[in-house]
C-alpha cells in the first residue's frame, strides 16, 4: 500500500494483523505489530485486543496469556484504555479452565481500570462459580450487578437458573430468579 502512496492507518493494520492472526502467523503479525510506531501509526485498544484475543484463545497451550496480561499492562501505560473484548477474553480464558482466583482477580481489576463488566463478563463468571460448586459465591455476584446498576439479562437469568436446576437441583431457589425474571418478586 505505501508504494502506491497509500497510507496506512490503524484499521488496515488492525485487519492485516487479524488475518494474520487467525491464519496463525501470530509472530509475524507480531512483529508488525511491534513496527507500527515506528511507521507513524501507534496502536490502539482494537490492536492490543487481537493480540490479547488470540493469546488467550488460541495460544494458551503454549502459556500465553501471560503475555496478554504483559500486554494490558502495556497499553495502560503507554494511555491506551483497554476495552471490554480485551478484558473479557482474558476472563474466558480464567473461565475455560476453572480459574476461579485468575477470574476473580481481573474482575477486580476491571473495576479498578475502570471497565465495569458487561453482561458477558458476568455470565462468564457465574457460569465458573456454578460449575465449581460455588453457589454461595455466584449469588453474591447477582447481588452485586444490582449495586452496580447492572441488571441481568435473559442470559444471565438462564445461567442462574440452570445452574442451580442442573448443578444443585435447588429448585425452589431456581424458581426464585423465575418469578424475578417474570416480575413476580
Amino acid at each position: 500500500m505505501t508504494e502506491r502512496g497509500c497510507l496506512v492507518d490503524v484499521p488496515a493494520y488492525d485487519s492485516y494483523l487479524e488475518a494474520l492472526c487467525k491464519g496463525g502467523k501470530v509472530d509475524e503479525a507480531y512483529k508488525i505489530f511491534r513496527e507500527m510506531g515506528s511507521n507513524g501509526v501507534e496502536p490502539d485498544a482494537c490492536t492490543y485486543s487481537i493480540f490479547i484475543r488470540t493469546y488467550c484463545e488460541k495460544l494458551c497451550k503454549n502459556e500465553k496469556v501471560e503475555e496478554a496480561y504483559q500486554l494490558l499492562d502495556e497499553m495502560i501505560k503507554r494511555g491506551v484504555i483497554p476495552d471490554m473484548w480485551s478484558y473479557n477474553a482474558i476472563q474466558a480464558y480464567h473461565c475455560d479452565y476453572c480459574e476461579v482466583n485468575g477470574s476473580l482477580r481481573l474482575s477486580s481489576r476491571m473495576e479498578k481500570d475502570n471497565c465495569m463488566p458487561d453482561r458477558h463478563t458476568y455470565n462468564m463468571v457465574l457460569k465458573l462459580l456454578i460449575k465449581i460448586g460455588r453457589f454461595n459465591r455466584a449469588t453474591e455476584v447477582w447481588d452485586s450487578m444490582g449495586k452496580r446498576g447492572f441488571y441481568p439479562s435473559v442470559s444471565t437469568y438462564s445461567v442462574m437458573i440452570h445452574g442451580l436446576c442442573k448443578k444443585k437441583r435447588k429448585l425452589e431457589e431456581a424458581c426464585k430468579y423465575f418469578m424475578i425474571d417474570e416480575g413476580k418478586l
